[in-house]
């Protein structure tokens, strides 16, 4: 049987394929070094053998980036007709002690369904305070290019939170 040619990286199939293979190490939170592993390749290898896979570095500083690129403007475009809230948290992972910080987004689509969106996640190593955590919340919505309307409830909320 005659080996089977590999498609270029441009085939329609393949580019499928490498757009579902970010999409599941983005969804199931796989590391981009499962692509090394010998028991994926050959199971991937099989699955269709005229599908290379693209490299671990390929993977991590373009593909996923240009997927991120292109959902981060789709979820910026569902907020153009609809009012969103805004929330951070902070946290410490207990086995590091690494901190981090998250800004999700919610809201009710236009057709009334519940939606959510992570905006950002990263670690946090600043000091915990009121300052900078703010800082960071607006560094967030600059980037999402999102205006904050504060209201006197949120106020209140933080004025409290600094007593405690």
């Amino acid at each position: 049987m005659a080996k089977k040619q590999t498609w270029d990286n441009d085939h329609p199939s393949a580019v499928f394929a490498t757009k579902l293979l970010a999409e599941m190490i983005a969804t199931d939170l796989q590391p981009y070094s499962i692509m090394e592993n010998e028991g994926f390749r050959r199971y991937s290898r099989n699955l269709e053998p005229r599908y290379a896979l693209p490299s671990r570095r390929a993977l991590s500083e373009i593909i996923v980036p240009d997927i991120y690129g292109k959902v981060k403007e789709e979820v910026k475009k569902s907020f153009h007709t609809v009012k969103i809230c805004v929330k951070t948290d902070t946290w410490t992972e207990a086995t590091t002690t690494r901190a981090f910080v998250g800004v999700s987004a919610h809201w009710i689509s236009n057709e009334w369904e519940r939606r959510f969106a992570v905006l950002n996640c990263d670690e946090f190593s600043a000091k915990h305070n009121g300052e900078n955590i703010a800082a960071k919340f607006n560094r967030v919505l600059n980037d999402w290019n999102l205006e904050c309307q504060r209201n006197t409830s949120m106020f209140l909320f933080v004025i409290m939170w600094r007593i405690w």
